[in-house]
Parts: structure tokens; C-alpha cells; sequence
């Protein structure tokens, strides 16, 4: 799959896939399984060890003291739903902040599933 022509299923694009993980302050960059989770990404880019092993746990401590973030670029189809276009988000289990073109359009204070207006026709 094309990362920036995301599979179009029934009218919608599905953005699940690769992504990029980074944190915030340039200390790490690598790839992450969206829907997925940054431990697992971690775990898959080998930076840190499986947190349930052993006591492997207190190693990676760091993880929830960094500001993660998720990225992807990609396409919007040209032709535009008479609705508008929506982001439907199927769970996101933090505080986040989602951004589109670098626009803030949620910020979740807890565990959330939700379906966000994003644009419409000017």
C-alpha cells in the first residue's frame, strides 16, 4: 500500500498502517502499527525490552515521561462528500491532541472513541 493513497473502502480511507513514532524533544524516531500502541512500537524497533519479562519494567519507566508523537502524511481524494470530510477515531486510550495539517481539532482528556468534523467545502 501507498503510504500516501491510503486504502478508500466504501467512500472512506482507512489510515491504519505505518506511521511515524517520535518524541517530542528528537530523542527517538522509528515506525509504529497504527492501531497499535508506543510500547509495542517500541518493543518492535527494539529500543526497549518487553516491560512484563522479568523485572523489565523498571527500565522503561522513561516511556510515560516523554511526549510521544504519532505522524502520517497522506492524499485526501478529490472529490468531496457532500457532508464534509469527518476523522473517525475507534479509541484513543491517553491524553492526546490531533492535529490536521497542523490544525488542533481534538484534545481528549481521557480514554475516547470519537468521530470529529474535520472540514467542508469553501
Amino acid at each position: 500500500m501507498n503510504s500516501m493513497h491510503p486504502t478508500l473502502l466504501d467512500g472512506r480511507q482507512d489510515l491504519a498502517g505505518v506511521w511515524t513514532l517520535l518524541t517530542s524533544g528528537g530523542k527517538f524516531r522509528g515506525r509504529m502499527a497504527v492501531p497499535g500502541d508506543v510500547h509495542s512500537a517500541l518493543i518492535a524497533n527494539g529500543v526497549i525490552a518487553h516491560p512484563y519479562v522479568g523485572r523489565n519494567e523498571e527500565t522503561v519507566q522513561w516511556v510515560a515521561q516523554e511526549d510521544w508523537l504519532i505522524s502520517r502524511e497522506f492524499e485526501m481524494p478529490s472529490v468531496f462528500p457532500a457532508g464534509g470530510w469527518y476523522l473517525d477515531i475507534d479509541y484513543i486510550d491517553t491524553i492526546a491532541d490531533v492535529r490536521v495539517n497542523g490544525e488542533l481539532v481534538l484534545s481528549p482528556r481521557t480514554a475516547s472513541g470519537v468521530i470529529v468534523p474535520m472540514c467542508r467545502r469553501r
